[in-house]
């Protein structure tokens, strides 16, 4: 029997592509253009713009992790908590 084939996203792609760019000390928004830039698409065109716009939607809580700081979403929440 063969193997299960592994399936990724882009966002997981996304996500392997800006770890190694953080160890290697890239700073975010050259890994983030690189690894924009090095997605494999999926052959689907509306597919891939969806993808693109959707990443981009989220490049803020993409830059606080890189960053290791607190995901925009987030910090209003904590304060709201913390009242």
């Amino acid at each position: 029997m063969a193997p299960a084939a592994i399936y990724s996203t882009p966002a997981v792609d996304m996500g392997v592509a800006l770890a190694a760019a953080k160890s290697a000390g890239v700073p975010f928004d050259e890994a983030w253009q690189a690894a924009i830039d090095g997605l494999r698409r999926p052959t689907d065109r509306p597919v891939w713009v969806q993808w693109r716009e959707a990443l981009n939607e989220t490049k803020s809580g993409w830059r606080a992790a890189y960053n290791d700081e607190d995901a925009p979403a987030y910090v209003g929440l904590r304060a709201l908590v913390a009242a």
